[in-house]
């Protein structure tokens, strides 16, 4: 297995171990022009004792796209435990969605699973993960005002991590450090 198998599915097990039991989304490998669907469940948050639930999100893409990063708020519906609700993912200009929830009547009240919030990342049609997906979080956490609402400070070596994984991923999207003629 090579490095940059390794730091893939190193990436991917942490983030869905940590998120696996509280939120999953359908369709498994979804593509610009869905609708996602997914499941949240506050039992293991720091939300388990809160009815009043809402989903908080932006859409990200490439770095220079970052103005549709405008946080959201989708619907939840409560169905026992769960909450679900559904998000569009636009046919252009977006390589993912990042979610967070809180308390809607304290909205101080948040869950924004250990810092790492909730990811929905986008596929090609071959089922792939498509360029800017972890840079796009990075570039949320870096770059827009989503953060704002949270009162939450980014790890600055997470944000490292995730541009690093994007560069490993995706070399050719490395800035050109050369001679400019």
């Amino acid at each position: 297995m090579n490095n940059k198998t390794f730091l893939t599915l190193t990436l991917l097990v942490i983030a869905s171990s940590l998120a696996q039991a509280q939120f999953c989304f359908s369709p498994e490998r979804p593509q610009v022009g869905q609708i996602v669907s997914f499941t949240y469940s506050p039992q293991t948050t720091p939300l388990a004792k809160d009815s009043t639930l809402e989903g908080r999100f932006v859409r990200y893409s490439t770095p220079n796209m970052m103005q549709i990063s405008r946080p959201t708020t989708v619907t939840l519906v409560r169905q026992g435990n769960d909450y679900v609700g559904e998000l569009y993912l636009p046919k252009k200009d977006v390589t993912g969605a990042m979610l967070f929830f809180r308390n809607s009547k304290i909205p101080q009240r948040t869950d924004l699973n250990n810092g790492q919030f909730y990811i929905i990342p986008v596929c090609d049609s071959a089922g792939r993960i498509v360029p800017h997906v972890t840079g796009g979080q990075a570039s949320v956490f870096t770059r827009s005002h989503f953060l704002n609402e949270t009162n939450f400070r980014p790890d600055p070596n997470w944000i490292v991590t995730l541009y690093e994984h994007e560069l490993a991923q995706n070399p050719d999207l490395r800035p050109y450090t050369g001679p400019i003629i």
